[in-house]
This record gives C-alpha cells, sequence and structure tokens, in this order.
C-alpha cells in the first residue's frame, strides 16, 4: 500500500497556480474605458494581466480564446455568463498560466467543449458552472497534451461524454469538483495521462464516476464521492500501477472494476448498495485489494477471467455473496478478511491455484463453496456461527487445512458428489451442531491429523469408499465417526477415540478397516453407545485397536465382521468374544481369535 505525501499535491500547486503581476482590464461594466466583448480584452492584455468581467452585461455571447498568461475573472459565477453559442469552444485556451475563475459556461458546439485546454501547462480552472446537454455535447472541461493543471471547486453537469477528460496529460491536480448528469463518465484519464491527483470530487448520476484509461500510471484517484452512476463508480482499464483508496461509492452498477488492469492498488474504500461492490474483470492481474468496506452490496467481490490478484484484510460484510471466483479466474490470495453476516462467504466456480487464508467468517448461510474446482488451498481460517462451513462440490486435488471450524449449525466441512482426492489435515471442530465432516458420493479422500470436541458427529461418511481417516482425535463428541449407507472399503486408522458416547458407528457399510486406533472411555444412555458400534454391516475388518473402558468396548447388530488383535482392557490368552444381536442365520457371537496380551 502506497500513500502518496501532501508534499506532492503542494509542489503541483506552488507550480501551476498563476500569479497576478500585472493590470487589471473590466468588462461589461459602467467603468470609463471598460470594454463590452470578453475577447477585444483578452487581445488588449499583457501576460500577467487580469481581465475581470461584471455581470451587468451577462449573458456574453461569445467564444473565447486565450493565446497569453492572463487571468479572466467573472464578477460572479451564478451570474455571469458565456454562451457559446453552439459555436466551437466557448473558452479555448492554448498558452500556459492561465486563470479562469468565476463564470457560468454553456451552448458550445457539439462534440467541442465548454473548456478546451491545448498544449497549456501551469493553468487554474477553479469556482465555475461548466453546463451542457446531455445528448449533444462532449465534454464539459477537455484538457489535451498540457501539464500541471488545477481543476478544482467547479460545478460540472449534463455532458454526453466527460464532465472532465484528460488527455495526454500528467502532474494535475482535479479537486473538489461537483460532476453529475454525464452520460458517459463524471471524470476521465485517459491515453498516458499519468501522476495526476484527483481528490474530494463528487460524481452523481453518470454512466462511470472516475475512469482511467489506457496506460494511465501512478495516478491518486481519493476521498471522492462516487454515486447513483449506471455503470461504475470507479473503473481502470488497461492501465497500471494506480493508486484508488478512501473513496465513498454508493448506489452504482459496480462499485470499482478493473478490466485489463495489473498492479494497481485498490484500498480503504467504503463500498456500499452496489450491485457488485468490487469488479475484477479480463486479464487484471497482480492488483491489491485492501481494508476497503464492502457492505450491502449484491456481490462483494467478482471476478471473471482474471488471475494472480490479491484480496487481503477487507471487511465484507451484509452481501447476498461475499467473493465469487468465477471460471477462468485463478491463483488469487484471498486472506486477513471479516466476511460476516452475507448469505455466502466465498464461491469459487471452476477455478484452480486459489489461497483462501486467515479469514475470519461469522454468521453466514454457506461460507466457503467451490464448484468443480481444483488445486487451491483453504488454510488456516476462522468459521463460526454458519449454517454451512466449508462445501465442496465435484470438486479435487483441494487442500483444506489448519481452519477452526465452531458452532456451526449443520456441517462445518462437506465433500460430496464426486469431491475426489482432497485432503482435510489439521482442521479443530468444536461444538457443530450437526457434523464436524461430512462426504458423500465421493472417493480417494484423506482425513488426517484433525481435533474433534463436543460436535454432534466428528465425522460421517455416506455412499463413500477409499475414504481415509487416519491420526485424528474425536473427543466429547455424541458420535466420534459414523459409516452409513453402503460405504466401503475405506480405512479409519491411528485415530484417538475418547470419552465420546459412540467412538465408531458402522451402519449399512462393508469391508472398512477399522486398525491401529485408540478407542478410550466411550459410552453411555444411547443405544449405539460405546466404543464400536456395527448394524447390519459385515466383513469389516476391526484390528490391531486397543478398546480400553469402554461401556461397551464393542457390539453389532445384525452384522458379522472380522475381528483381529485387538487389546480388550487388559491381556487375554483365549479369545474373545464380542456380543450382539443376530437371527437364525447370523451370529450372535463374533469373536477376536487372537486378541492382543497388551496394548497395541
Amino acid at each position: 500500500m502506497s500513500i502518496i505525501p501532501s508534499t506532492a499535491i503542494d509542489n503541483i500547486k506552488k507550480s501551476s497556480t498563476p500569479v497576478s503581476s500585472g493590470n487589471t482590464l473590466y468588462v461589461g461594466g459602467s467603468g470609463e474605458g471598460n470594454y463590452s466583448k470578453i475577447q477585444d480584452a483578452i487581445d488588449d492584455a499583457d501576460s500577467g494581466d487580469t481581465v475581470f468581467v461584471y455581470d451587468d452585461s451577462s449573458p456574453y455571447y461569445e467564444n473565447v480564446v486565450i493565446d497569453k498568461s492572463i487571468f479572466l475573472n467573472g464578477e460572479n459565477k451564478e451570474t455571469t455568463i458565456i454562451d457559446g453559442k453552439a459555436n466551437s469552444y466557448v473558452i479555448e485556451i492554448i498558452t500556459s498560466n492561465v486563470q479562469i475563475s468565476g463564470f457560468t459556461l454553456y451552448n458550445c458546439e457539439d462534440w467541442k467543449s465548454n473548456i478546451y485546454l491545448y498544449a497549456a501547462n501551469d493553468c487554474l480552472i477553479t469556482d465555475n458552472i461548466v453546463i451542457g446537454n446531455e445528448f449533444g455535447l462532449i465534454d464539459g472541461i477537455e484538457i489535451e497534451y498540457s501539464d500541471r493543471n488545477i481543476i478544482q471547486n467547479n460545478i460540472i453537469t449534463h455532458f454526453y461524454q466527460s464532465g472532465i477528460h484528460l488527455y495526454f496529460s500528467s502532474y494535475s491536480i482535479i479537486e473538489n469538483n461537483i460532476v453529475r448528469s454525464c452520460y458517459y463518465r463524471g471524470i476521465s484519464i485517459h491515453y498516458y495521462s499519468n501522476n495526476n491527483f484527483i481528490f474530494r470530487n463528487t460524481c452523481i448520476d453518470t454512466g462511470t464516476g472516475i475512469l482511467l484509461h489506457t496506460s494511465c500510471e501512478n495516478n491518486n484517484v481519493y476521498n471522492n464521492t462516487i454515486f447513483d452512476n449506471r455503470e461504475a463508480g470507479i473503473f481502470l482499464h488497461k492501465v497500471g500501477r494506480n493508486y484508488v483508496y478512501d473513496n465513498n461509492v454508493l448506489n452504482n452498477g459496480f462499485g470499482i472494476g478493473t478490466q485489463y488492469s495489473n498492479d494497481n492498488e485498490i484500498y480503504m474504500n467504503n463500498l456500499t448498495n452496489n450491485s457488485n461492490g468490487v469488479y475484477i474483470q479480463q486479464e487484471s492481474y497482480n492488483n491489491t485489494f485492501t481494508k476497503n468496506i464492502i457492505n450491502n452490496n449484491t456481490i462483494g467481490i467478482i471476478t471473471w477471467q482474471s488471475t494472480y490478484n490479491h484480496i487481503k484484510n477487507n471487511t465484507i460484510i451484509n452481501n447476498e455473496k461475499g467473493i465469487l471466483i468465477d471460471s477462468l479466474s485463478n491463483k488469487y490470495n484471498i486472506f486477513e478478511n471479516n466476511i460476516s453476516n452475507n448469505n455466502i462467504g466465498i464461491i469459487l466456480s471452476s477455478t484452480t491455484q486459489n489461497y483462501i487464508s486467515t479469514n475470519f467468517m461469522s454468521n453466514i448461510e454457506s461460507n466457503i463453496l467451490l464448484e468443480e474446482s481444483y488445486n487451491n488451498i483453504i488454510f488456516q481460517n476462522t468459521i463460526q456461527n454458519a449454517f454451512n462451513g466449508i462445501q465442496l462440490y465435484h470438486s479435487s486435488s483441494n487442500y483444506i487445512t489448519a481452519n477452526t471450524l465452531f458452532n456451526n449449525h449443520y456441517y462445518s466441512i462437506l465433500l460430496s458428489d464426486a469431491s475426489n482426492l482432497n485432503l482435510v489435515s489439521s482442521n479443530y471442530f468444536e461444538n457443530n451442531k450437526k457434523y464436524g465432516i461430512k462426504i458423500n458420493f465421493s472417493f480417494f479422500n484423506d482425513v488426517i491429523s484433525n481435533f474433534f470436541e463436543k460436535n454432534k458427529c466428528g465425522i460421517i461418511i455416506e455412499y463413500c469408499s477409499d475414504i481415509k481417516i487416519s491420526d485424528n482425535t474425536f473427543t466429547k463428541n455424541i458420535y466420534g465417526i459414523q459409516l452409513c449407507k453402503n460405504s466401503s472399503k475405506n480405512l479409519i486408522q491411528i485415530n484417538k477415540i475418547k470419552r465420546n458416547i459412540c467412538g465408531i458407528l458402522v451402519k449399512d457399510s462393508s469391508e472398512n478397516i477399522i486398525l491401529r486406533n485408540e478407542i478410550i472411555a466411550n459410552g453411555g444412555l444411547h443405544f449405539f453407545s460405546g466404543g464400536v458400534k456395527l448394524l447390519n454391516s459385515f466383513n469389516n475388518n476391526v484390528t490391531h485397536n486397543n478398546f480400553i473402558i469402554n461401556i461397551p468396548n464393542a457390539r453389532f447388530i445384525l452384522s458379522n465382521n472380522i475381528w483381529y488383535n485387538n487389546y480388550w482392557n487388559y491381556p487375554h490368552f483365549v479369545k474373545k468374544p464380542i456380543f450382539g444381536i443376530g437371527s437364525k442365520v447370523l451370529p450372535w457371537i463374533n469373536y477376536d481369535y487372537y486378541p492382543s496380551f497388551l496394548p497395541n
């Protein structure tokens, strides 16, 4: 982040503000020697003179050309009027060190402008009212090939293209102007216009409030109020290395947008009640969006066909969707944001290689949603008080690690519908009302080294195969692990399963392996309580586990499974019976024929 020191602005003001050093010529008054036409007084003036225009003879029907360094001042900007008669520019400046102030200017020729600067440096345009026709005139103030000018304290309204337009013009200040009802743009910084300062302006009811367009660099756009614009508040198109900060952007089509733009810094803006708060479009890369307040928009931040941008330390609240990374938008860094009270927090849709880290997310219906996305990293986020936490649909090879998920109402992590080859590792799950992790219709996922405490169910697996649940800790949950609905060939190994009501429940599932787990002190006043419970499940292999003081250690109902070399509270010298409920064709007792003499 860069803050431009005020001395840079002061230096431009010192070099750009003309200083009166000559005589004063009067126009329109009753005094002796007063001119009746403004142009006549300008023609007779010398550089450094002042031409003062009274409002007594207003309006003045003229097209004024200034080719010398003078001061042109009106008596009262509301009553000193120059009417351009729909002929050429109202005022055309073709030299440097000119000051214009105190006029109402209107009625230039179509596709001209009311004030036009060409090759005119160090001019001051201040305290004027510039009026156009929304569908007839091109620009209010047009500046071409001119540097170090100051445009301040003007009211500019009803132009077709732009209220203020810079073209190949640099090192200028556009300050404290009101620009409204311009059809396309309020303020346009265009074509190689660099190092300009645009601040404390108000842009209302235009197409785009402020536009930076084509090869413009190192411009500072800050502390502007931009609202009720049809398309965008601030838009960066084909530009780089600009700074947009501390703007108040309200009720626009979208708040701040980029397209074909890179290396810009957009920070500390207030983006409220826009259709989209931030819109990052086509081939925009390496832009930084930080410390913005993005509130009550339809979508807080949306992307399209852009890559490698940074979304950091923003407050994203009360939007329908917080952040949407859409198709062909890859390699985003989304970190340290406060994302709260949105319907959906972050959506990754058909995207890859994004990094979502250290965000705080709360009171959201769905926090992080991945759809058909792969190779993303979701790391060290805090997710609380949500309906759903992290959801993956048709998404593979993602890494979900070191997150804290608690007080969520349904599930904290869901892997669903062919979400395969994902790693869920080193997360902390506490006090979730339904499930810590739910996996269904998915294969070859690994759940490793997570901690589950005080959840209704730590992990539930439905219709899945080849899921590995390894080296996790489950404590004080109602259910530690559930395998159900035809889940087969899954591996539950080396977990610590302690003080749950039911450590492992296997229901309607077969050919799973339960291996080398510590199953300790599970049990309670519940039908499925105990260490391991198997219901209507067959050919599961329960081997090399330690069953210690569970109530009971293991039970089954209408099942027949393989038990081998488990440790059962104390050393066993003969086979260990496991009691259950059978039928005429199913056994009432299974046996561990080779129980372990010592803990495994």
